[in-house]
């Protein structure tokens, strides 16, 4: 009674029926005009909100940048707000048109906010006023002798600067990348033109007290540069929103300041390669890093940081740990320390122990262990490596360890990489060894091991690179081959047995090694031929035979190798004729070793060499009266071997005209005559036993080994060292 439903569960049909016209034609007419007025708010929510914000925000600058500013405030409010009217649209079935229009321009807002998010970007982000005339400050400090910075103007927009990257939305420098594009070379190996390159590429000079300015700051790498006359500032302390610094080959000197340790949102900290940088007292400061995942202070001294292992190990989620050429010093605390259960890599390299640290094998998600190259390092291999199964990389190279090989070590089945070399390793290779089936490089060289190698080496199917030589391994060759070539025949690429008492035959089994490069089985007992199957090498690049034993002829084969580089057959029993054209193919040849064997070459007069060595040794050869015409072809000759080699001719003008100097020159015991005015050789020349005549050569200050006896010069001794005519000396 008195109401107007229909439609189920009622029995009026909403179709059929009709509602009376009695009173309420009036309240129906008010709720569409409700209704009306809901539609009209949208439209004008949306009129007054595109207007009044998207379009000012797309036209005005400024008005952008303060917006994005104060966008986190907004946010803020805009959920209060929405919370609030949410509680009462339980009770409202229509808003009124007020409330519409704040929510549709508060809808507006953010919509304006994801299009300039991701549509406008850094190029069109205003920097922070202060913080570009922090970074102008900075740039009068620095020292920029390639002009790296010119972008950086008075009135310029920072963000657009070289280096910097800000905030896509409040436009604070989020990063500065100012590292040089080129290391520093290496003082001994670096050429001159490289140390030049750097120079000029190197920002210097002072780095601006202002830089806190930039107090959003997450990520400053000036890495590579040339900051030689400072230290590193104590403000880089004050810059807490860091979580990357890179500082490293930056030439910084002095002590490390400790209140880097309150960068405790620091993940990335590296320091390395500045090697007059050092840690006075404690390594305490690091602690404060409690995010830190990288630490590199390769280096650095840190010799009278003693508690460098203590508070390391103890940093919750530190993934990688280099700590080489710091001259680390042992531990003296004897409590244990509670180490972290996230590092992964860790090298100690070139440091003070005396012992290996037993914390290390508490290291249980250790990934890579390098502790190579260490003094005092006098002990043995301590047999806990059972709990470090996920191990892939192993150094432990150029110490005085002294033990066997331990059993634990063999049971690292991810180990990929094991350098013992340059120990004092003793006993023998076990068969355990062929548990380490992920293995590809092998290097024991330069220890004291014995015996034979195992059987179980057939298992090493992923074997690329095994180094034994310097050694005391007595087997038969074939035996080893034999073992090798059950599972890394297409995967072996280098094989260094050289200085071992091995013995036996070289066997066509060779060959099937397809992926050789590099092969050395020097000063051995090794005796028969070369085989022919040495030929089927064909990715060869050093092939290292001598003294040993070996007889017969030069192989043809050989010539076959048109990628080897370095062929030394020296001090065997070789014998036979040489062709001119077994060297057709060694168009990549630069060292040809074969002194101390029987052979003969006499190409023809007119033969020109298709390669360019750097180092020939054909003592003992006999290479006929006539001295050899195509050494005239060989422009970058250092080392020269022709003594004993039969010939019987006076010395060509041309061969002391070479565009190179020479090293090391043996013409020795032949009946070489002429005579000689000036020596352009550094180091070793032997003329000895041959028929030189006239005044004695001038030879140049540096030469070490002079050998002019049984020949016919004459003169003084004094005119040795003067100067040459043409300025030599």
């Amino acid at each position: 009674m008195g109401n107007y439903l229909c439609g189920p569960p009622v029995s009026k049909n909403c179709i059929t029926e009709r509602v009376p016209n009695d009173g309420g034609s009036s309240e129906g007419s008010k709720g569409r005009s409700k209704v009306k007025g809901f539609y009209m708010s949208i439209v004008v929510g949306f009129v007054m909100g595109f207007w009044g914000v998207v379009a000012p925000l797309f036209l005005i600058r400024s008005w952008r940048h303060v917006y994005y500013q104060n966008l986190d405030h907004v946010g803020r409010k805009l959920l209060l707000y929405i919370s609030r009217v949410g509680s009462k649209c339980q009770y409202y079935a229509i808003a009124t048109m007020a409330s519409v229009t704040n929510y549709l321009f508060s809808f507006l807002l953010v919509i304006a906010t994801i299009c300039f998010s991701f549509c406008d970007g850094n190029s069109n982000v205003l920097c922070i006023e202060s913080e570009r005339e922090a970074l102008l400050k900075m740039k009068n400090d620095l020292i920029d002798p390639s002009n790296r910075l010119t972008s950086w103007v008075e009135g310029g927009n920072c963000c657009k600067w070289i280096g910097v990257v800000c905030n896509n939305i409040t436009g604070h420098v989020d990063q500065l990348h100012l590292a040089a594009p080129l290391p520093p070379p290496d003082d001994y190996f670096g050429s001159l033109a490289e140390k030049e390159a750097y120079k000029r590429s190197a920002l210097g000079g002072k780095i601006t007290p202002c830089l806190p300015e930039l107090k959003h700051i997450s990520s400053l790498d000036l890495s590579n540069n040339n900051f030689s006359s400072i230290q590193i500032p104590d403000f880089f302390g004050l810059l807490r929103s860091l979580t990357y610094l890179n500082l490293s080959h930056a030439l910084f000197q002095g002590a490390i300041p400790h209140n880097l340790g309150n960068l405790s949102k620091l993940q990335y900290l590296d320091l390395g390669g500045n090697y007059w940088l050092h840690e006075p007292k404690s390594f305490q400061w690091v602690s404060g890093l409690s995010s830190l995942q990288y630490l590199d202070l390769s280096g650095v001294a840190l010799y009278k940081a003693r508690d460098w292992l203590q508070v390391t190990f103890s940093l919750p989620c530190l993934l990688e740990l280099y700590l080489s050429q710091c001259g680390l010093p042992d531990d003296p605390s004897p409590i244990s320390v509670n180490s972290t259960k996230s590092l992964v890599v860790l090298d100690l390299s070139a440091s003070l122990l005396s012992s290996i640290p037993l914390s290390i094998f508490s290291l249980h998600s250790l990934v890579s262990f390098r502790l190579s190259h260490c003094e005092y390092l006098e002990a043995p291999i301590p047999n806990y490596f059972g709990n470090m199964s996920l191990l892939e990389v192993i150094d432990l190279s150029s110490n005085s360890l002294n033990s066997t090989i331990p059993n634990s070590l063999y049971s690292l089945n991810h180990l990929q990489y094991l350098s013992l070399s340059h120990n004092l390793l003793q006993g023998n290779i076990t068969s355990a060894i062929g548990n380490l089936s992920s293995l590809t490089h092998l290097d024991l060289s330069y220890n004291m091991l014995q015996g034979r190698l195992p059987t179980s080496l057939e298992d090493l199917c992923n074997l690329m690179e095994m180094d034994l030589s310097v050694n005391r391994m007595n087997q038969d060759i074939s035996e080893i081959l034999h073992s090798l070539s059950s599972c890394s025949l297409d995967c072996l690429e280098s094989l260094s047995l050289a200085h071992n008492q091995l013995f036996g035959h070289l066997t066509d089994k060779l060959g099937q090694f397809k992926s050789l490069v590099h092969l050395s089985l020097a000063q051995n007992r090794l005796s028969g031929p070369i085989p022919l199957s040495v030929g089927e090498l064909s990715s060869l690049n050093f092939f290292d035979v001598s003294e040993n034993q070996l007889n017969g002829t030069f192989s043809p084969s050989l010539g076959q190798l048109g990628n080897l580089e370095t062929l030394n057959i020296g001090q065997n029993i070789l014998e036979g004729v040489v062709s001119e054209t077994y060297f057709s193919n060694l168009t990549r040849l630069t060292q040809l070793m074969a002194s101390g064997n029987m052979l003969r070459f006499q190409p023809n007069s007119g033969w020109v060499p298709p390669f360019h060595c750097e180092t020939i040794e054909m003592g003992q050869w006999y290479l006929g009266s006539k001295f050899p015409h195509w050494l005239k072809f060989q422009k970058n000759l250092f080392d020269l071997d022709f003594s004993y080699a039969g010939i019987s001719d006076v010395i060509p003008a041309w061969f002391w005209n070479f565009s190179t100097q020479f090293e090391y020159v043996n013409l020795s015991s032949n009946q070489i005559s002429g005579s000689i005015s000036y020596l352009n050789v550094r180091a070793v020349v032997d003329l000895s036993s041959n028929r030189f005549t006239g005044p004695l050569p001038r030879v140049v200050p540096t030469i070490e080994a002079l050998v002019l006896s049984n020949n016919s010069f004459s003169g003084s001794f004094l005119n040795l060292f003067a100067i040459h005519h043409n300025g030599h000396k």
